[in-house]
């Protein structure tokens, strides 16, 4: 049985993991680049499209979500 890519719109075959995620080694290597960039300061969380499309099935999503609330207040 073929597992996809879990990043949406995706329609390649997932053959490696980010963060226990199924996906494609092309969504891997865009989303590898994201996270460099960003820990640079090149880029934004926002600015991180490719990942923040898989990143509420990271299993430290809900530990992430809470503390982003407690920044907007929310």
């Amino acid at each position: 049985m073929r597992t996809m890519c879990s990043v949406p719109s995706c329609k390649l075959d997932a053959t490696t993991i980010w963060a226990t995620v199924p996906v494609c080694r092309h969504c891997r290597g865009i989303i590898f680049q994201e996270q460099i960039d960003y820990y640079k300061g090149k880029i934004k969380e926002y600015e991180r499209c490719r990942y923040i499309r898989i990143r509420h099935l990271t299993p430290l999503w809900p530990i992430l979500k809470r503390e982003l609330m407690s920044l907007d207040g929310s």
